[in-house]
């Protein structure tokens, strides 16, 4: 994935960070960069973000779509807010996703104070 073999330790440990955390690196590094090492950073991010989809789906909320195919999320334990092209999300991640989708179109709406 990475050239820079520390790059790449860190993003493939499940270790050192938790996966929310470094998807979120991977994101603010990939805006710093550029070329394949840009491209590389946010495969990452969406390959993170979809291994924490599929191990904690409850952790996430579906937030927004848009006609460029990209979906927003909640990361709801941290409030952090992500977005990544839907065809991109593994199996895994999508079910987690469309279950969370229904849920949200299943509850009774909240009052407004």
């Amino acid at each position: 994935m990475f050239e820079n073999s520390l790059l790449s330790a860190f993003f493939q440990s499940d270790d050192t960070h938790d996966l929310v955390d470094k998807a979120r690196i991977a994101n603010n590094l990939a805006h710093m960069s550029n070329g394949d090492v840009r491209d590389s950073l946010f495969s990452a991010k969406i390959s993170l973000l979809c291994r924490a989809i599929e191990l904690m789906p409850g952790e996430f909320v579906f937030s927004w779509y848009d006609e460029r195919g990209l979906i927003g999320l909640r990361h709801t334990p941290t409030s952090e807010g992500f977005h990544l092209p839907a065809s991109r999300l593994t199996a895994g991640a999508r079910a987690a996703m469309v279950q969370a989708l229904e849920h949200f179109l299943t509850s009774p709406p909240k009052a407004v104070p």
